[in-house]
């Protein structure tokens, strides 16, 4: 049934442009997105197509204004009027900072040449006329969070270190980064609890406390339990990319961190370079600062594929991608989504980023998700990448009662040279890739920075310690490697395949508040890489007051070579080097 979409059909075809049901009868597919496409473009050249949908949603918003403005995206992240956004400079991203506010931006900070701020909404329209400004899109970010004291505590031995040794982490601060700290205001019950340090410095909370779930305080009281002598300091990583890169560096020279640890990734963040938060990463590695990056919660749930030009006519206006890596050709991948269930796709391919180093990407390539058969363009990724970032982002929900769960990928090269290396990740996916299923990596971004320490997740509950040796990974872990291969100029470099995750902490742990009560002991369980993290970044800080001495690179070091093998022998891309032992490890920091 799909190849035949591969010669001229004509149907009916309903494109969903979130505000605008627009019914093209008896009008190719093609015709209708190009329309599409070609409006869009016309009406805002500099916003990429997310804030121009955000726009339209706030237009008919105004038109009726009942109850609260909510777009049918949930990542964007709303305040009141306002929505954060990363611009990026032309050349001096001080002038586009000094434009923008002009505009109404609020909090507006510079990172690079990475600008951002709360815009409003209804300035979305102006940017065209800023020639400082290249281009600008939502910030799209995602904790790596799945669904009293951490039982992580006891599986990873770091009970037995503290009692052992005498330690608790006195003399160390740890940095976190997340969401927010005290949005839901229980703070205060946590110190008085002792559940959190009553000395916590507070750099940034989130903007307006409009998405925050206080998932950095949770963090805390995992840290907390395992370290309860280490200072703590916060600072979101929510306010946008360029913000997050300064909270970085923030936490060091102004919290005097010696230990950072985050779990908070942008869709936007590069695949194939270092971005200005991995490289804020590296920076304060080499000031001295252990940095621990949550690995992300996606499991091997990417694709990854030379690009292979199909030779067939367009599917919608570019020429397609073939999917199948023998001699037929299908243009089409085969999805499953469950009902009741959402997907986000991040595709990029091999163009550096202008974000990163101008000029940026040479070619212009596109995502769709389709119905099958493909006669219905669901969602789409459409921005105009050339002179701009590799990336298309994609959003779908299929309702409840849809009566369907089969869907297509198709990918196109719309404009300029066919791309070498294509790569799409999938998040907060609970379906299936049916075919051609390269089941490739999924670290991605600062993550995979050669500065940070990336951490994968094992339950509390399947480790050794709790009855089942050797240690089960997560499904949702997510694995390595994603190849770097642009240096931070844009100029090819030799491909660099950086060993991630390295190591494999706990989740599954108690909070008094986030997660959900899996175990009905009153409560709530803390699922995720997020997770798992904090516990990483809180042995860190054992091992520095049994020597403090040590390097970030001595840290890294001793961690992996004291783990427990998960899979295979030595390291993996799923496990790393394996489950993190803090008893082990101290023992190993008194002896360097």
């Amino acid at each position: 049934m799909k190849h035949l979409f591969k010669h001229f059909i004509f149907a009916v075809v309903l494109l969903n442009i979130i505000t605008m049901n627009i019914l093209y009868a008896e009008m190719s597919k093609t015709e209708a997105v190009q329309k599409m496409i070609l409006a869009r473009e016309k009406q805002f050249a500099r916003a990429k197509h997310g804030l121009t949908v955000l726009y339209d949603e706030y237009l008919a918003y105004l038109r009726v204004k009942t109850g609260k403005f909510k777009p049918k995206t949930p990542l964007y992240r709303i305040k009141d009027d306002t929505v954060v956004i990363d611009a990026v400079a032309v050349n001096d991203s001080d002038i586009l900072k000094e434009q923008l506010e002009s505009l109404g931006m609020k909090q507006a900070v510079i990172y690079g040449n990475v600008v951002s701020g709360l815009l409003p909404i209804e300035a979305i329209k102006d940017m065209d006329a800023l020639k400082s400004l290249q281009f600008a899109r939502p910030s799209y970010a995602i904790t790596s969070s799945g669904r009293v004291d951490s039982q992580g505590d006891i599986a990873m031995k770091s009970d037995l270190a503290r009692s052992r040794y005498g330690i608790d982490g006195t003399g160390n601060t740890i940095g976190v980064l997340s969401d927010s700290f005290n949005c839901l205001g229980g703070a205060v019950n946590d110190v008085r609890n002792d559940d959190l340090h009553d000395e916590i410095t507070i750099l940034e909370e989130e903007f307006g406390c409009f998405s925050g779930s206080d998932e950095g305080r949770a963090m805390m009281q995992i840290i907390h339990d395992i370290a309860p002598g280490a200072s703590l300091a916060f600072h979101t990583a929510y306010n946008g990319m360029a913000d997050f890169a300064i909270g970085i560096i923030e936490l060091k020279t102004e919290a005097g961190a010696n230990i950072i640890v985050d779990d908070v990734q942008y869709f936007a963040e590069p695949m194939f370079q270092d971005g200005i938060i991995a490289q804020a990463v590296d920076i304060v590695k080499d000031l001295g600062a252990a940095y621990f990056s949550a690995a992300g919660n996606s499991g091997r749930d990417a694709y990854e594929s030379l690009f292979q030009p199909s030779g067939e006519a367009s599917v919608f206006f570019g020429e397609p991608h073939d999917f199948d890596p023998g001699v037929d050709t299908d243009t089409f991948q085969s999805v499953t989504i469950p009902e009741g269930t959402e997907v986000y796709i991040v595709l990029q391919w091999d163009s550096p980023f202008y974000s990163v180093s101008p000029p940026g990407s040479r070619n212009d390539v596109d995502i769709f998700l389709t119905n099958d058969p493909a006669t219905t363009v669901l969602a789409y990724g459409i921005d105009n990448n050339i002179g701009s970032d590799p990336v298309e982002t994609l959003y779908y929900y299929n309702p409840i009662g849809s009566g369907n769960t089969n869907f297509n990928i198709v990918i196109e090269n719309t404009r300029g040279p066919a791309p070498k290396l294509i790569k799409y990740v999938l998040f907060n996916f609970e379906g299936t890739i049916n075919e051609y299923d390269t089941e490739s990596g999924t670290l991605y971004g600062h993550a995979n920075a050669a500065g940070a320490l990336a951490v994968g997740a094992a339950a509390y509950y399947e480790t050794p310690e709790f009855g089942v040796d050797p240690a089960q990974l997560e499904y949702y872990s997510s694995a390595g490697p994603t190849v770097v291969i642009f240096d931070e100029n844009g100029a090819f470099s030799a491909p660099k395949a950086r060993k991630k995750p390295e190591i494999v902490s706990i989740d599954g742990v108690n909070t008094t508040f986030f997660g959900t009560d899996t175990e009905t002991d009153g409560f709530p369980n803390f699922f995720g890489t997020s997770a798992a993290a904090p516990h990483a970044a809180a042995v860190a800080a054992l091992m520095l007051e049994a020597n403090p001495l040590l390097s970030p690179d001595d840290i890294y070091s001793i961690l992996k070579d004291t783990a427990l093998d998960m899979e295979d022998s030595g390291f993996d891309y799923d496990s790393g080097y394996g489950l993190i032992q803090a008893d082990r490890a101290v023992e190993e920091a008194l002896l360097r």
